[in-house]
């Protein structure tokens, strides 16, 4: 009696065990993925960043900011220019990130549908295990009943 109890609540075990393998299959590989797009955008937005930082106090510190200011035309006509193409790298890092997210979503759209279509199968097979577990009680409790009737 305890043997069967104890082989049952081993295949329950398996079962579950069965089922925390077949989801981390299916999700492993999405993290993975998921884990390299973000250190890969956050690379590339902290040089971004950066660059954009350094560019723009190299145009402030250059420019006079007092009263009455004066500057060398070709100076600023440099300066200006600097900043002219600061702000074509950014549209073009902006871009890129654009386009990376472009390709990305249709990705975790995917994986939305198939996270919601997986959902719903692993609580049937809880549900399923919840069953044969009662199942089993039931079982067990008939068996005891009969036993104690040969008694």
């Amino acid at each position: 009696m305890e043997l069967r109890v104890a082989v049952t609540h081993k295949r329950l075990q398996l079962a579950n065990h069965k089922l925390s393998i077949r989801l981390n299959t299916l999700i492993s590989p999405q993290i993975k993925a998921m884990e390299r797009w973000v250190n890969y955008m956050e690379k590339h937005h902290m040089a971004a960043i950066s660059s954009t930082k350094d560019c723009l106090h190299a145009v402030v510190c250059r420019l006079p900011l007092t009263d009455r200011a004066k500057a060398d035309p070709q100076i600023l006509s440099i300066l200006l220019r600097k900043a002219t193409n600061l702000m074509a790298a950014i549209n073009g890092n902006i871009a890129a990130c654009v386009s990376m997210t472009n390709r990305t979503v249709p990705l975790v759209a995917q994986l939305a549908q198939l996270i919601s279509k997986e959902k719903p199968l692993i609580e049937e097979c809880f549900e399923l295990l919840e069953f044969f577990s009662e199942l089993q009680f039931r079982e067990e409790s008939l068996r005891c009943h009969l036993i104690q009737l040969k008694s």
